[in-house]
């Protein structure tokens, strides 16, 4: 737990209209959390006037006042606030289309009450103590929705007393909400499909190392297999075979008799039998005639660099050895064996990432600030 007392803005994009058949209907309603250590209040006030100077003609910061035509301005408002102060980002994504059954949903009020508290009920669990104020929807609710989440989702107690939920207005009572809205109107033209901007990809570059997103429902993706289609198994073929013959006439490594066995071999089975894996024991048994001493790491490391040099050799899951792609079944099967260990990897590097960079108030973020990650940080962005 984070005992660092934090400041948490929320704000909101969308509105609670689940009959998404209205025209103008927001595909989805996201709420945003922009969170600084409560001590850096200040600085977070002095860059709120900042990039009211530079971006808003000295006033308010109000997305909805950046359309469609000042995109590069809203660009760079957001590129001024990211550079100038150090926070992060947390997202909820609500897809409305999938609300239908919840009938209650239908009620703004019911809908205001269940996703805010939903959305602030973590923090109790992350900081030892925190000021969290929230963009209010409206005077004559404000009371009762502020009243809600006091008893529901903020566990203020004897033993953590300094956790209060207010409900205000961002222009009278907190400027410092129009930070909260600047970062959420600009999340909101990435996630929200309805009112997508057709730049969301340099929004997104702009904060998805300071970000954390959740979807409700949540959202996993599935990788189904291809209908089977001759056409492009063909097409896999012919490209499989054109990259060998390619090979064995103009790359390097053809003067290296193991690799232009190794390719013989598998060349061989595939026409054969395009479906067979040849194991890893067998290949290492013919490689061994002409390159005694070759062990499973060396075909390892064999395959490897023939990948790298582009040629489709795959391995199916569940089977230890290798083949020649004669079919999109193929690829699919090579994709998803490699997916099952790249995407884990980089979600665990991800939410490493957020972990320190929430715990200490982005001072520590190697994604956003190690040159040295920057590949990685490109790979998480398609995430």
């Amino acid at each position: 737990m984070i005992r660092e007392p934090a400041l948490i803005l929320i704000d909101e994009f969308g509105n609670t209209h689940i009959d998404l058949s209205k025209d103008g209907t927001f595909s989805h309603f996201i709420y945003v959390a922009l969170i600084i250590p409560l001590k850096h209040k200040t600085e977070a006030l002095s860059i709120r006037k900042q990039i009211s100077k530079s971006s808003f003609f000295g006033k308010e910061l109000k997305s909805s006042k950046l359309g469609p035509k000042m995109f590069d301005r809203r660009l760079a408002a957001l590129k001024e606030l990211v550079g100038g102060l150090d926070f992060t980002v947390d997202i909820l994504v609500i897809d409305k289309s999938k609300l239908d059954e919840a009938d209650g949903l239908k009620y703004k009020q019911v809908f205001y009450k269940y996703f805010q508290n939903l959305f602030v009920a973590k923090y109790s669990q992350r900081y030892e103590s925190f000021e969290i104020i929230a963009d209010k929807v409206g005077e004559a609710f404000k009371y009762e929705l502020q009243q809600y989440v006091r008893e529901h989702g903020i566990q203020a107690d004897l033993f953590n007393p300094n956790r209060t939920f207010h409900l205000k207005d961002d222009y009278t009572e907190e400027p410092l909400l129009q930070l909260a809205d600047l970062v959420c109107g600009s999340v909101g033209k990435i996630f929200c499909s309805s009112h997508a901007e057709a730049r969301a990809k340099e929004l997104f570059q702009a904060v998805h190392t300071r970000a954390s997103v959740d979807y409700f429902p949540s959202q996993q993706k599935v990788f189904l297999p291809a209908e089977k289609n001759q056409q492009v198994d063909e097409q896999v073929g012919s490209v499989t075979i054109n990259l060998v013959l390619d090979f064995m006439e103009n790359n390097p490594l053809r003067t290296q008799q193991e690799y232009l066995r190794m390719i013989d071999y598998l060349l061989l089975h595939y026409n054969i039998d395009r479906e067979r894996v040849v194991p890893t024991y067998e290949l290492l048994h013919y490689l061994e005639q002409f390159a005694p001493g070759t062990t499973e790491e060396k075909v390892r490391y064999m395959v490897r660099t023939l990948r790298y040099e582009g040629l489709f050799i795959v391995s199916h899951a569940g089977k230890s050895g290798y083949k020649l792609a004669a079919n999109y079944h193929d690829i699919e099967q090579y994709f998803n064996h490699f997916l099952k260990y790249v995407i884990p990897m980089l979600q665990k590097v991800k939410i490493l990432n957020e972990s320190i960079s929430a715990s200490t108030y982005n001072k520590i973020n190697p994604l956003e600030k190690d040159e040295t990650f920057q590949q990685l940080k490109e790979l998480l962005s398609a995430l």
